[in-house]
């Protein structure tokens, strides 16, 4: 799976997005949001090291489902209606668009642990899906307990992989922000 890097990258793109849609006093909270909703599927590995096991032992299941990225934009939405915010459907769009971003991302890895790939259609399917062409390296969350896993983030493998990530991801944070300008550009004003 991509690492943390790669995601909040993604999660950079979409602050991009929502930034002609927020006031300027909330912009810093709105991309900590979005670096946060796109690396929430993992959430699920600190599942693993409570019950100090693997961290992976619940990971790339249900959290990395689209449908749970829909579930999370309607939930949202919904919130969002209820205190009568006047963008409400944007923002419902938005987060579950950031969240599913991880999603698609994990799709494209190189998998090098069995099963290959995520649950993307939990609840409908157990089966795990992996796009035919991967373009990211297979980042390692090994290690058991806590300190493992924290200890497995930092070997040579992993920064060869985020390098990787970087290379990839940051021409994509180019060109988001270079739509988005375009686009203010043709706004009416």
């Amino acid at each position: 799976m991509p690492s943390p890097v790669g995601h909040s990258l993604a999660g950079v793109c979409g602050y991009i997005l929502a930034q002609p849609h927020i006031p300027k006093r909330h912009r810093l909270s709105v991309l900590f949001a979005s670096v946060f909703i796109a690396n929430a599927p993992d959430l699920d590995m600190f599942a693993g090291i409570l019950l100090r096991a693997d961290p992976g032992i619940f990971h790339r299941q249900a959290t990395h489902s689209l449908i749970v990225a829909i579930l999370i934009g309607l939930l949202t939405a919904l919130i969002a209606r209820s205190v009568k915010l006047k963008e409400w459907n944007w923002l419902g769009f938005w987060t579950g668009g950031v969240y599913a971003s991880h999603i698609f991302l994990d799709l494209m890895v190189a998998d090098d642990s069995s099963p290959f790939g995520v649950q993307a259609f939990w609840p409908f399917t157990s089966d795990y899906f992996i796009f035919p062409l991967t373009i990211f390296g297979g980042f390692n969350y090994g290690g058991s307990g806590l300190f493992g896993f924290l200890f497995s983030l930092f070997t040579f493998q992993n920064l060869i992989f985020i390098l990787q990530e970087i290379v990839i991801l940051a021409p994509c944070i180019w060109l988001t922000w270079l739509w988005e300008k375009y686009r203010r550009k043709k706004k009416p004003i």
